[in-house]
């Protein structure tokens, strides 16, 4: 995983256990089963908004749904909850998954081909151009993952 964002907010005590409620509700979790995570994050069967997972540290969300038939970037957040004596700090890591770095590749590999076709000369051109769109996507994506967290998990705190 890629870290590409940071946040952090200080929130009440009491606050702690309305974000984790929220979290359960709208994640499907990945410890029941490997193809309860499959069919939620690449089919878009389930209803959950997310795929999830409680560890010691924290907790995290993998995937919204269908991102991978929608060729949409791997956005992963990492919630970790600091208590304080007077207000828990809660860190929210936005990372690039490794499935996106797999489907980058995957597309450059075919587009270089079809820039073989073309003309060697451009090559580096059309990989960089690429490479420059995929940003642009993955930066879009980390946009839309904050808004959809901010709205249905801090939304009113």
């Amino acid at each position: 995983m890629i870290k590409i964002h940071y946040q952090e907010l200080n929130i009440e005590k009491n606050l702690e256990s309305i974000i984790k409620d929220r979290m359960a509700e709208l994640t499907c979790k990945t410890n029941l089963s490997p193809q309860l995570m499959f069919r939620q994050s690449y089919t878009g069967i389930a209803s959950k908004l997310f795929v999830g997972n409680w560890t010691k540290s924290g907790f995290w969300i993998s995937k919204f749904r269908l991102q991978v038939i929608e060729l949409r970037p791997d956005i992963i957040i990492r919630f970790i909850f600091m208590p304080g004596p007077s207000s828990t700090r809660l860190g929210i890591r936005y990372s690039l998954g490794v499935s996106s770095i797999l489907q980058l590749v995957f597309l450059l590999s075919i587009a270089s081909v079809f820039f073989v076709q073309i003309s060697r000369p451009f090559i580096p051109y059309g990989l960089a151009a690429l490479f420059v769109l995929y940003i642009y996507l993955a930066r879009t994506e980390l946009k839309k993952t904050e808004k959809i967290i901010n709205e249905k998990l801090l939304g009113g705190i």
